[in-house]
């Protein structure tokens, strides 16, 4: 008689400490949400309103008088122009060596290697134009890596694509 009695107790006692788990859960995962939603998101430094959009976000959410939004505006579209061309430099400079690359590779492969290499080639640069960029994952420590994914065999430096 006394069995079913103590089952019961200790059942109800996990099941309220289950509940009591899940609401103090809610609450937390309540106030993240909250802290979450008050920050503006920029946008990627890609697009050409990037500048305006964030000057804006640092005006609303610091506080700054009209010259002062004036001068942040001023300094982050200079930044913007200047990360830009900073950009397309190093476009034109990463191009040019992986082209110095492939002809110093080119000239250490006999006559039958050429074609497989060339081939090698073809295959990595469609590979590389084909993947889709994936998005930034909010709330992330920017040191973990993603987990790969089962089955698949993790890029080398060797894998990456020439231009």
């Amino acid at each position: 008689m006394q069995n079913w009695k103590t089952a019961v107790l200790t059942l109800a006692i996990f099941a309220l400490g289950a509940l009591a788990g899940s609401l103090v859960s809610a609450q937390v995962f309540r106030g993240r949400l909250a802290g979450a939603r008050k920050t503006t998101p920029a946008p990627p430094p890609e697009s050409r309103e990037w500048p305006q959009r964030v000057s804006e976000a640092v005006r609303q959410q610091v506080g700054l008088s009209e010259p002062q939004s004036t001068a942040v505006s001023s300094i982050l579209s200079r930044t913007y122009e200047d990360v830009q061309s900073m950009r397309e430099r190093w476009r034109r400079e990463l191009r040019q060596r992986m082209i110095e690359s492939d002809r110093a590779i080119e000239k250490q492969l006999t006559a039958d290697q050429r074609k497989p290499w060339e081939d090698f080639r073809k295959r990595r640069r469609s590979d590389f134009f084909n993947q889709r960029p994936q998005p930034p994952r909010p709330n992330r420590p920017e040191n973990s890596q993603p987990k790969a994914d089962p089955g698949t065999t993790p890029k080398t430096p060797a894998d990456s694509p020439a231009p």
